[in-house]
């Protein structure tokens, strides 16, 4: 089975300066243990304003908000990786910081 990602995006500069998502660029790692697939969705949002940083697991994605938790606006996960999975991932992610979205 592939990779599937589900992902909502304001639809309109309207709709996205009501969720307080205006920026020059949204930032967000994308964690895939098979990151070489991605290249054409990473692709895809880079023209779309986002600077992705690929990562190849749950642990490094951790990794990287611990190291700079303002740094990043949006996560991307694959939910099965080897090692952590992305709900593990996320769920740690959201006990160090409390106040994200998912």
């Amino acid at each position: 089975m592939g990779t599937v990602f589900c992902i909502e995006l304001p639809v309109t500069r309207a709709e996205a300066e009501e969720y307080n998502y205006v920026n020059d660029t949204q930032k967000g790692p994308v964690a895939d243990d098979e990151i070489d697939y991605l290249r054409s969705h990473i692709m895809f949002l880079e023209t779309r304003g986002y600077s992705v940083t690929p990562v190849h697991s749950g642990d490094d994605a951790i990794h990287l908000i611990h190291q700079d938790p303002k740094a990043f606006d949006i996560v991307l996960l694959d939910e099965q990786m080897v090692g952590k999975d992305g709900l593990s991932t996320l769920d740690e992610i959201k006990e160090f910081l409390p106040t994200s979205r998912s």
